[in-house]
């Protein structure tokens, strides 16, 4: 989840991508992905949890690039 303050919002309409979601593996891979409508620009947040296994995380995190 990405949280934005809400007066940026207005400037900067943001819109959920979903697209990805499978990609998504708990405690070994995890992110969120939106989109800026005005500015054209996807903004991505990627976290590896501390246990989870580095080659795995490396792995998707190639194939989502």
């Amino acid at each position: 989840m990405i949280f934005v303050k809400d007066d940026l919002l207005s400037d900067f309409p943001l819109m959920g991508v979903s697209k990805f979601d499978s990609m998504i593996q708990e405690g070994e891979f995890e992110f969120s992905l939106v989109y800026s409508i005005k500015t054209n620009l996807y903004i991505l947040c990627i976290y590896r949890p501390p246990k989870g296994s580095v080659t795995k995380f490396l792995i998707r995190l190639e194939a989502l690039l």
